[in-house]
C-alpha cells in the first residue's frame, strides 16, 4: 500500500518536473530567439551606420580632392602666366586691370628670383662653329660683358667667343694650358698656367706681356690663383704651395701640406686649399700657418668658391656639396641631389647657387632651404663647367662638344 502511494507520488513528481523543464525550455528558447534577433538588428544597424559614414567620408574626400585639384591647376596656370610675363621683354600694362597690374609689379620686383626658376634652353652653338672637331671645352672663363674664353681639352689654343652674338671673336694659339687663372678687363690681360709657367697675354693683340717660370726643374704646377696684382699662389705635385711675386720672380713664402687640387683667394691674408686627399684648409699665408681645417668631405674636392665673408661652398667627387662657416670651422649646410662627381659650384646671388656634374645635369639650389628647385638636363654627357654672364644668363660646356647658353 505504502509502496503504491510512493510510486504514484514519484510519477506525479516526475511529470511535474518534466512539465517544468518543458516550460523552461520554451521560455529560454523564446528569450534566445529574441536575443539573437536583437543582436542581428544591432549588428545590421551598426553596419548601415558604418556604410553611411564610409559613403559620407568618400564624398567628403572626393570633394576635398577635387578642390585641391582645382587649386593646383589654378595655381599652375597662374604661375605659368607669371613666368611668361616675367620672361617677356615688355609688358603693356594698359591691357590689364588694376589688380593684375599690381601682380606684374610684384613679379618685376622679384624678377631675379623668377628668372632663376624660369631658366630655359636659350641657344646651342654647334662645336663645328666655335671649336675644332673631336675636342671638348674643359673650362669657360667670362672676360667681360661681351667675351668668353673657351679652353680646349686637347688643343693648344684659347677661343674667344662673343656670347651675345654667338660667334667667334678670335683664336689664340698657346702652349699646353692647364687652366685660366684670372683676367683684367681694363688692361685686356688674360692669365693662364701650364705645368711649368704662368703666362700673361693681351687677348686683343695675342702677345705675351709677361711670363713666370718655375725655378725648380722637378716640380709641376697643379693649380694656381692670383692673390693681388703681382702676387700669385701655385701648388706643385709635391704638396708645396708657393707664394711668389711674378714681376721679379721672388719667392715670398712657401707652405707645406697635402697636394692641393684647388687654390682660392679668400681675402688679403687668407688662402683656401682643397686637397686631392679630401683635406680643406684655411691658410694665413703671411704667417705660414693653417688657421682652420674643415671636416666633411670623404673624397677628392673638385671646386671651392667664396660665398660671403664667412662662408665657403665646396663640391667633391661623390656628388656632395657642402657649405662651411669660417668663423666656427663647422659644416653648416649640405646640398644633396647629384648622383656623380660635381665639377663646379657657381654663386648666382646671396640666395642661390648652381652646380654641374658628371650626372649630365646642372642644378640650382636654394641656399637657405638647402633644396634643389631646378634641374637642367639637356646635356647628353658630362657637364664640365658653368659660368654666369650678364644678369640672367649662363653658359655651360659638356663632354658632348656642345656649348650651351641659358637665359
Amino acid at each position: 500500500m505504502i509502496d503504491d502511494l510512493f510510486s504514484t507520488y514519484e510519477n506525479d513528481l516526475k511529470k511535474q518536473l518534466q512539465e517544468e523543464i518543458e516550460n523552461i525550455k520554451k521560455s529560454f528558447g523564446f528569450i534566445l530567439k529574441n536575443f539573437e534577433k536583437s543582436i542581428c538588428n544591432l549588428i545590421q544597424n551598426k553596419f548601415q551606420q558604418l556604410k553611411a559614414f564610409q559613403n559620407n567620408l568618400s564624398e567628403d574626400f572626393e570633394e576635398v580632392l577635387n578642390t585641391l585639384r582645382c587649386q593646383f591647376q589654378d595655381g599652375l596656370i597662374g604661375l605659368k602666366n607669371e613666368l611668361n610675363l616675367c620672361a617677356s621683354q615688355t609688358v603693356d600694362s594698359n591691357t590689364f586691370d588694376s589688380n593684375f597690374d599690381e601682380t606684374i609689379k610684384n613679379i618685376q620686383k622679384n624678377r631675379q628670383q623668377f628668372d632663376l626658376y624660369s631658366f630655359k634652353y636659350y641657344n646651342c652653338i654647334h662645336p663645328d662653329q666655335i671649336q675644332p672637331k673631336n675636342d671638348t671645352v674643359s673650362q669657360i672663363y667670362v672676360l667681360n660683358k661681351h667675351l668668353t674664353a673657351l679652353l680646349y681639352h686637347n688643343q693648344h689654343s684659347i677661343t674667344l667667343v662673343d656670347h651675345n652674338k654667338h660667334e667667334i671673336y678670335k683664336t689664340i694659339k698657346t702652349p699646353y694650358i692647364i687652366r685660366i687663372i684670372s683676367s683684367n678687363a681694363t688692361a685686356t690681360t688674360l692669365c693662364y698656367q701650364t705645368d711649368r709657367d704662368i703666362f700673361f697675354i693681351n687677348y686683343i693683340t695675342s702677345k705675351v706681356v709677361r711670363m713666370f717660370v718655375l725655378s725648380n726643374t722637378v716640380d709641376e704646377m697643379i693649380c694656381a690663383c692670383q692673390l693681388d696684382k703681382h702676387t700669385f699662389a701655385y701648388a706643385t705635385n709635391f704638396g708645396r704651395i708657393w707664394i711668389v711675386n711674378v714681376m721679379n720672380g721672388e719667392t715670398i713664402t712657401k707652405l707645406d701640406g697635402e697636394i692641393p687640387s684647388v687654390l682660392l683667394k679668400f681675402n688679403n691674408k687668407y688662402l683656401i686649399s682643397a686637397g686631392i686627399s679630401k683635406g680643406l684648409y684655411l691658410w694665413n699665408w703671411r704667417k705660414k700657418t693653417v688657421e682652420q681645417r674643415f671636416i666633411g668631405h670623404n673624397t677628392r674636392i673638385n671646386s671651392v668658391i667664396k660665398f660671403d665673408n664667412d662662408h665657403i661652398v665646396s663640391s667633391d667627387q661623390s656628388g656632395k656639396i657642402y657649405m662651411f662657416k669660417i668663423s666656427t670651422c663647422t659644416r653648416c649646410k649640405q646640398f644633396i641631389g647629384h648622383e656623380r662627381s660635381v665639377l663646379k659650384v657657381l654663386k648666382l646671388n646671396q640666395d642661390f647657387i648652381a652646380s654641374c656634374s658628371f650626372d649630365k645635369t646642372i642644378r640650382f639650389w636654394n641656399v637657405s632651404q638647402e633644396i634643389c628647385f631646378r634641374i637642367l638636363d639637356l646635356h647628353q654627357n658630362f657637364v664640365l663647367d658653368i659660368a654666369k654672364f650678364g644678369k640672367n644668363k649662363m653658359i655651360s660646356t659638356c663632354q658632348d662638344k656642345f656649348i650651351y647658353i641659358w637665359g
